[in-house]
């Protein structure tokens, strides 16, 4: 487990945390539940205009591969 710097963003470190998640689902090659809090994390990934875009680029590169390899992910 890695520490995040104290400086980052409350939106910022609720989507590494869900980028995080999703890169144990496919260091690990099975599906997973993300549960975030706040809501605005998982928002942010749908967005036509992103807070972060560098982060929700990553996540979405990631969900795509997941799907590629037949994993499922929840978000709630």
């Amino acid at each position: 487990m890695r520490r995040l710097p104290d400086w980052v963003s409350t939106t910022r470190y609720g989507l590494l945390v869900i980028l995080g998640a999703i890169n144990c689902l496919l260091e690990e090659e099975r599906s997973v539940l993300v549960i975030s809090d706040p809501r605005y994390g998982l928002e942010s990934i749908t967005s036509p205009r992103p807070v972060c875009q560098d982060l929700v680029r990553q996540i979405q590169h990631c969900v795509i591969r997941a799907k590629t390899d037949a994993l499922l992910i929840h978000f709630i």
